[in-house]
């Protein structure tokens, strides 16, 4: 009997520690998630990056097994693309991104995906990394694909906005680069 009682009581131990580890996981996600907003003069307000800000920085694995991280080691502007591989805007830009990497060598082009990553790779074009992480969707608040963020070389925002369509993304570029040079 004494035996079953120094069992029981482990377990209702462990169950309690589980129980708290759940809690502050919680806790901890509620958190996340109301950071997302705030109220300004009485009016919910979406929390969102703003140009002249530092950018977070990330560093994932891309379809070639190569590092991508931010700020850029090479000193140079990025272009990050946020897209979804079921949007269609999306894949029409990303059919077209060989015309890109000729125009804007001097620029690096980082497309995120917030999907799974699937088993076969994708063909791009080199110098545009491709990599899969939902985790740098939330630190850059991004809610509507596609998004494109332009960096500058000391990691602060310089554009970010939703593409329209692959015209409307070469135009942003455009007026990036031509300030960039």
């Amino acid at each position: 009997m004494e035996t079953f009682l120094v069992i029981s009581n482990i377990v209702l131990w462990i169950c309690m520690i589980a129980l708290i580890a759940c809690f502050f996981y919680l806790a901890r996600m509620v958190g996340d998630f109301l950071n997302r907003f705030r109220i300004k003069d009485g009016k919910l307000d979406r929390t969102t990056l703003k140009v002249g800000q530092q950018s977070p920085f990330f560093r994932l694995i891309d379809q070639r097994g190569e590092m991508v991280r931010l700020p850029a080691p090479e000193n140079r502007y990025t272009a990050i693309l946020f897209k979804n591989s079921s949007c269609g805007t999306c894949l029409d830009i990303t059919t077209k991104l060989a015309q890109l990497s000729d125009h804007y060598f001097s620029m690096r082009l980082v497309l995120i995906d917030e999907g799974e990553e699937p088993e076969a790779k994708a063909v791009l074009p080199e110098g545009i990394s491709l990599s899969y992480s939902s985790d740098v969707f939330q630190s850059y608040f991004v809610d509507k694909v596609p998004m494109l963020f332009i960096i500058d070389p000391n990691g602060v925002i310089v554009h970010f906005d939703y593409i329209d369509n692959y015209l409307h993304m070469v135009s942003l570029l455009e007026r990036s680069y031509q300030q960039a040079v």
